[in-house]
Protein backbone atom coordinates (compact mmCIF):
# COMPACT_ATOMS: atom_id res chain seq x y z
CA UNK A 1 0.00 0.00 0.00
CA UNK A 2 2.71 2.34 0.92
CA UNK A 3 5.17 1.38 -2.15
CA UNK A 4 1.64 2.66 -4.58
CA UNK A 5 0.98 5.08 -2.64
CA UNK A 6 5.13 6.18 -3.79
CA UNK A 7 4.53 5.17 -6.89
CA UNK A 8 1.69 7.25 -7.68
CA UNK A 9 3.35 10.06 -5.58
CA UNK A 10 6.12 10.03 -7.78
CA UNK A 11 3.74 9.74 -11.31
CA UNK A 12 2.29 12.90 -9.77
CA UNK A 13 5.28 14.31 -8.87
CA UNK A 14 6.54 13.83 -12.76
CA UNK A 15 3.52 15.13 -14.22
CA UNK A 16 3.93 18.31 -12.37
CA UNK A 17 7.51 18.73 -13.46
CA UNK A 18 6.80 17.75 -17.00
CA UNK A 19 4.17 20.55 -16.87
CA UNK A 20 6.48 23.23 -15.70
CA UNK A 21 9.09 21.71 -18.49
CA UNK A 22 6.45 22.46 -20.88
CA UNK A 23 5.74 25.97 -19.36
CA UNK A 24 9.63 26.91 -19.50
CA UNK A 25 9.82 25.32 -23.51
CA UNK A 26 6.36 26.96 -24.72
CA UNK A 27 6.22 29.71 -23.07
CA UNK A 28 2.35 28.53 -22.02
CA UNK A 29 0.52 28.71 -18.60
CA UNK A 30 0.64 26.25 -16.20
CA UNK A 31 -3.02 25.08 -16.78
CA UNK A 32 -2.49 25.10 -20.31
CA UNK A 33 0.94 22.71 -19.91
CA UNK A 34 -1.78 20.33 -17.85
CA UNK A 35 -3.96 20.21 -20.34
CA UNK A 36 -1.41 19.92 -23.34
CA UNK A 37 0.54 16.81 -21.83
CA UNK A 38 -1.73 14.10 -22.23
CA UNK A 39 -2.89 15.28 -26.10
CA UNK A 40 0.77 15.81 -26.82
CA UNK A 41 1.72 11.87 -25.57
CA UNK A 42 -1.40 10.56 -26.77
CA UNK A 43 -0.42 11.93 -30.65
CA UNK A 44 2.94 12.23 -30.87
CA UNK A 45 5.53 9.11 -29.73
CA UNK A 46 8.27 8.80 -30.97
CA UNK A 47 7.98 5.33 -33.26
CA UNK A 48 4.24 6.77 -34.11
CA UNK A 49 3.06 4.32 -31.59
CA UNK A 50 3.92 2.52 -28.36
CA UNK A 51 4.17 -1.09 -28.38
CA UNK A 52 2.14 -3.18 -25.58
CA UNK A 53 5.18 -4.35 -24.03
CA UNK A 54 6.53 -0.73 -23.97
CA UNK A 55 3.69 0.30 -21.82
CA UNK A 56 3.65 -2.81 -20.10
CA UNK A 57 7.45 -2.69 -18.52
CA UNK A 58 7.09 1.60 -17.64
CA UNK A 59 5.72 0.34 -14.29
CA UNK A 60 9.02 -2.31 -13.80
CA UNK A 61 10.92 0.67 -14.78
CA UNK A 62 9.56 3.90 -13.08
CA UNK A 63 9.44 1.31 -10.01
CA UNK A 64 13.32 1.99 -9.22
CA UNK A 65 12.90 5.51 -8.13
CA UNK A 66 12.18 4.20 -4.90
CA UNK A 67 15.48 2.37 -4.34
CA UNK A 68 17.57 4.77 -6.41
CA UNK A 69 15.45 7.84 -3.93
CA UNK A 70 16.95 5.13 -0.65
CA UNK A 71 20.23 4.84 -2.07
CA UNK A 72 20.75 8.57 -2.98
CA UNK A 73 19.77 9.33 0.67
CA UNK A 74 21.29 7.07 2.50
CA UNK A 75 24.57 7.37 0.17
CA UNK A 76 24.35 11.05 0.88
CA UNK A 77 24.03 10.70 4.44
CA UNK A 78 27.10 8.30 5.01
CA UNK A 79 29.26 10.95 3.77
CA UNK A 80 27.66 13.68 5.62
CA UNK A 81 28.31 11.74 8.42
CA UNK A 82 31.60 9.80 7.59
CA UNK A 83 33.43 11.73 5.33
CA UNK A 84 34.66 14.60 8.06
CA UNK A 85 35.58 12.42 10.59
CA UNK A 86 38.13 10.88 8.32
CA UNK A 87 39.34 13.80 6.55
CA UNK A 88 37.84 12.67 3.41
CA UNK A 89 36.72 15.41 1.21
CA UNK A 90 32.53 15.28 0.28
CA UNK A 91 31.69 14.84 -2.96
CA UNK A 92 30.03 16.90 -4.91
CA UNK A 93 26.06 16.34 -5.63
CA UNK A 94 25.89 18.52 -8.80
CA UNK A 95 28.58 17.52 -10.39
CA UNK A 96 27.01 14.06 -10.84
CA UNK A 97 23.38 15.09 -11.85
CA UNK A 98 23.05 16.85 -15.09
CA UNK A 99 19.67 17.64 -16.32
CA UNK A 100 19.93 19.53 -19.96
CA UNK A 101 17.97 17.56 -22.14
CA UNK A 102 14.47 18.96 -21.43
CA UNK A 103 16.27 21.56 -23.79
CA UNK A 104 15.84 19.47 -26.99
CA UNK A 105 12.58 20.56 -28.67
CA UNK A 106 12.26 17.80 -30.61
CA UNK A 107 11.54 15.39 -27.66
CA UNK A 108 8.03 14.88 -26.60
CA UNK A 109 7.18 15.15 -23.02
CA UNK A 110 7.13 11.42 -22.54
CA UNK A 111 10.65 11.56 -23.39
CA UNK A 112 11.68 14.37 -21.85
CA UNK A 113 10.81 12.20 -18.59
CA UNK A 114 13.05 9.62 -19.41
CA UNK A 115 15.76 11.40 -20.40
CA UNK A 116 15.08 12.84 -16.92
CA UNK A 117 14.73 9.57 -15.34
CA UNK A 118 17.73 8.49 -16.91
CA UNK A 119 19.73 11.06 -16.26
CA UNK A 120 18.75 11.10 -12.84
CA UNK A 121 19.82 7.08 -12.56
CA UNK A 122 23.16 6.84 -14.38
CA UNK A 123 24.15 10.50 -12.23
CA UNK A 124 23.23 8.73 -9.12
CA UNK A 125 25.17 5.93 -10.05
CA UNK A 126 28.18 7.86 -10.49
CA UNK A 127 27.57 9.86 -7.27
CA UNK A 128 27.70 6.55 -5.27
CA UNK A 129 30.24 5.05 -7.02
CA UNK A 130 32.46 8.55 -6.79
CA UNK A 131 31.50 8.56 -2.83
CA UNK A 132 32.50 4.51 -2.85
CA UNK A 133 35.67 5.08 -4.59
CA UNK A 134 37.24 7.75 -2.06
CA UNK A 135 36.13 5.10 0.40
CA UNK A 136 37.54 2.39 -0.52
CA UNK A 137 41.00 4.64 -1.16
CA UNK A 138 40.92 5.64 2.59
CA UNK A 139 40.20 1.94 3.94
CA UNK A 140 41.60 -0.57 1.15
CA UNK A 141 43.28 1.21 -1.92
CA UNK A 142 44.84 -2.21 -3.41
CA UNK A 143 43.68 -3.72 -6.78
CA UNK A 144 42.32 -6.65 -6.97
CA UNK A 145 44.10 -10.17 -8.12
CA UNK A 146 41.63 -10.10 -11.19
CA UNK A 147 41.00 -7.14 -13.46
CA UNK A 148 38.19 -5.15 -12.79
CA UNK A 149 35.73 -4.45 -15.31
CA UNK A 150 34.85 -1.10 -14.73
CA UNK A 151 36.78 0.90 -11.99
CA UNK A 152 36.17 4.51 -10.24
CA UNK A 153 38.50 6.46 -11.17
CA UNK A 154 40.55 6.16 -8.00
CA UNK A 155 41.43 2.81 -8.64
CA UNK A 156 44.38 3.26 -10.94
CA UNK A 157 46.59 4.55 -8.02
CA UNK A 158 45.82 1.98 -5.56
CA UNK A 159 48.88 -0.76 -4.50
CA UNK A 160 48.97 -3.52 -6.68
CA UNK A 161 47.60 -6.84 -5.41
CA UNK A 162 50.22 -8.42 -2.95
CA UNK A 163 52.61 -5.52 -3.29
CA UNK A 164 52.40 -5.12 0.40
CA UNK A 165 55.64 -2.56 0.84
CA UNK A 166 53.84 0.31 -1.42
CA UNK A 167 50.64 -0.26 0.30
CA UNK A 168 52.72 0.36 3.93
CA UNK A 169 55.01 3.43 2.38
CA UNK A 170 52.49 4.90 0.13
CA UNK A 171 49.29 5.03 2.32
CA UNK A 172 50.78 5.28 5.68
CA UNK A 173 49.02 2.07 6.76
CA UNK A 174 51.36 0.23 9.75
CA UNK A 175 52.36 -3.05 9.79
CA UNK A 176 50.56 -4.87 12.48
CA UNK A 177 54.10 -7.07 13.27
CA UNK A 178 55.94 -4.09 14.26
CA UNK A 179 54.14 -2.42 17.76
CA UNK A 180 55.78 1.45 17.68
CA UNK A 181 54.06 2.60 14.63
CA UNK A 182 51.47 5.05 14.76
CA UNK A 183 48.12 4.67 12.97
CA UNK A 184 46.09 6.04 10.68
Amino acid sequence: MILTGMIIAAVIALYVVAAFVQVHRLGISFQQAVLYLPLKAAFRVSDGGMRIARRADAPVIYAMIVPFVILDITITIYQWICFPVYGIEKVKRGDYFIFDRYHLAYLNILEAINCAYCSYGNGLMAYASEIAGRTEQYWCPIKHARKAISAHQLYIGFADFGDAETFRKKYGHPDPAVKDQKTV
